[in-house]
């Protein structure tokens, strides 16, 4: 190839490549161009379709111009198919691929790729043809319901093809798991075990609670109100992570639970001002109550329902599930048909991701990382963290949007990889440290019956960002990258191990490893659908708390990227974060600009 331009399109986000070919009358196929890719790049980041161009056409800035590349599809690169014949189970796998692209595959995902789904080989990767890592997990999800195979998320993301998915199947037989007994003591895992210690120091107790407000507005009258009720009472008491209670097993020292405790309560009450505080932030005690409570609060005009779920048994997976089955209940009861809802899930049934990597290894990355981060705090810490929390936003605009997509696509990396550096970059530009830690979050909802569980599932990984030596901006997100993929490959290793590795001395003072977050969604969480006839919305809850110092969310929208900095009121002013914000966008501008430009030059903040 002479020159190659990948935009980013559709909902969710795909790759789509345009190449300019050396020699256009033989031209490869799409595959023979993607091959070598696969070496270095994730599968979820390999364009989905590749177009060969005569030449890629360039501003008058000499930069590619994307508006008229993105408009050159004539000529699309073939695929290998036809080529090799499936065999076996590569045939039933080729049908899960199709059914999944096509839309047809159980879960919240639906239908992603508009057109017919082409013809698979045995090498046809599921992201290279369209497919992301949500809807690989619902594929995965009706594949076990339907042929009653184990097929780990984890193992299926080492090889996304048909052949290694066939693979999977030829290998795992059925398995029946073992009958949970109602009333039985379970394990806690390890991120409920870290949750159920935190749990115990009143200062944090509330950092750990994940409400979730519903306004409904319009002609939402009381008899929509006891309607509201009557599903959301239901559908929680079907799960039976929402039943839990904790304890301390005194003899084995380990923290356990059982399922089989009341329901969580439902209330409807009149709103007042302190009302909706009380109801998103009350702690619950573990070992008494249910670990969720739902108010619905009239307003006179409307309605608050307020959701409030502690994370030792949620995660925002299971938050938006929780909340579909809800509203799906809701618009079954008001139409007079039956409530159809997924099987609910024990947590204890869902099995645990298998680790790809092991603790030393980690460890071993992370060695001689500083396990704090200098901050431009406008006070100091106090001997025990505090919560309370303020948040401040910025939307980068269509224009510099769209160049930062493009060049994080041609240097190979996802939104989140390019926050975290960005991020880097603005703290290194603030003040004398070069090298951070941040810690993430990771989906940890390997196989299928985790698709439709209610559960705390989510494991903190650790990410690098290494500033030293006065990388490139090009350097710089090779780093990031790099120590993403290295965190992703030992996402399996439980946190409290790292925390205990490298940070042995921590305190109460501030979370462990490191005082800041970052996260990136593909796009805003979506309302649930409660009909047609029903106006809601999110809104966000008065007073706000957090779990680290500073927590980073890039979310994608369709033409910006919006960041979010939420902080700790008690460290920080507003204007403090309008600052790191405006560095955010200025390291944006100056990635664009020149990827090859050193991230610390002179007068750069």
């Amino acid at each position: 190839m002479r020159a190659a331009a990948v935009l980013a399109e559709g909902d969710p986000l795909r790759l789509v490549a345009f190449v300019e070919l050396h020699e256009p009358d033989e031209p490869p196929t799409r595959d023979d161009v993607l091959r070598p890719l696969r070496r270095w790049l994730p599968p979820a980041v390999l364009p989905a379709d590749v177009y060969a161009v005569a030449a890629i056409p360039m501003t008058v800035n000499d930069k590619a111009d994307l508006a008229a590349v993105r408009t050159m599809r004539d000529n699309p690169l073939a695929g290998a198919a036809g080529t090799v014949e499936l065999r076996g189970t590569e045939v039933q796998a080729a049908h899960i691929f199709t059914a999944a692209l096509a839309g047809t595959a159980a879960g919240r995902v639906g239908a992603q790729r508009p057109g017919p789904v082409p013809a698979l080989t045995p090498d046809s990767d599921f992201f290279v043809l369209g497919g992301h890592s949500l809807l690989a997990v619902t594929m995965l999800a009706a594949a076990e319901r339907d042929l009653g195979r184990t097929l780990p998320l984890g193992e299926f993301l080492a090889d996304p093809t048909v052949v290694g998915l066939g693979r999977m199947l030829a290998a795992r037989p059925r398995e029946v798991a073992p009958a949970l007994v109602e009333g039985s003591v379970h394990p806690a895992t390890d991120v409920q075990r870290r949750f159920w210690f935190l749990d115990r120091v009143p200062e944090l107790r509330r950092a750990y609670l994940a409400p979730a407000v519903l306004e409904f507005t319009g002609s939402f009258t009381r008899t929509d109100v006891d309607l509201l009720a009557s599903c959301v009472a239901e559908t929680m008491a079907r799960h039976p992570a929402l039943r839990s209670r904790f304890s301390l097993d005194a003899k084995t020292r380990s923290v356990v639970y059982t399922t089989d405790g009341s329901p969580p309560p439902v209330q409807v009450v009149e709103a007042d001002p302190d009302r909706l505080a009380a109801a998103c932030w009350t702690p619950f005690d573990l070992a008494r109550e249910a670990p969720a409570r739902a108010e619905i609060l009239t307003t006179g005009t409307g309605a608050l329902l307020v959701l409030s779920v502690h994370h030792i048994v949620i995660d925002g997976w299971g938050q938006a599930e929780l909340l579909d089955q809800i509203a799906t209940a809701y618009r079954s009861r008001a139409a007079g048909v039956p409530v159809e809802l997924p099987p609910a899930v024990h947590p204890a049934a869902v099995r645990p991701a298998e680790p790809f990597g092991s603790s030393e290894s980690v460890v071993a990355r992370l060695a001689d990382a500083p396990t704090d981060v200098e901050l431009p705090r406008d006070r100091p810490r106090g001997r025990v963290q505090t919560t309370l929390a303020g948040t401040g936003s910025l939307t980068l605009d269509e224009r510099l949007t769209a160049q930062l997509r493009a060049t994080a696509n041609d240097l190979g990396v996802t939104t989140f990889m390019t926050a975290a550096a960005l991020f880097g970059a603005v703290l290194a530009r603030t003040g004398t440290q070069r090298d951070f830690l941040f810690a993430f979050p990771w989906l940890g909802r390997e196989t299928g019956e985790a698709a439709h569980a209610v559960g705390m599932f989510v494991n903190t990984l650790v990410l690098r960002v290494d500033l030293r030596g006065e990388p490139s901006w090009r350097e710089l997100l090779g780093r990031v990258r790099d120590s993403s993929m290295a965190s992703y490959r030992a996402a399996g290793v439980p946190f409290d191990a790292v925390a205990a590795a490298v940070h042995p001395d921590r305190d109460l003072s501030r979370p462990a490893v490191t005082p800041v977050y970052v996260a990136a969604l593909d796009a805003p969480p979506a309302v649930p659908d409660f009909g047609p006839d029903v106006t809601v919305r999110f809104r966000e809850p008065d007073p706000l708390h957090l779990k680290y110092e500073l927590e980073l969310v890039a979310t994608d929208l369709p033409d910006a990227l919006r960041l979010t900095l939420a902080y700790a009121t008690d460290l920080f002013d507003a204007a403090t974060v309008d600052g790191l914000l405006s560095g955010l966008r200025a390291g944006a501008t100056d990635l664009v600009a020149d990827p090859n430009a050193a991230v610390m030059k002179e007068n750069s903040w």
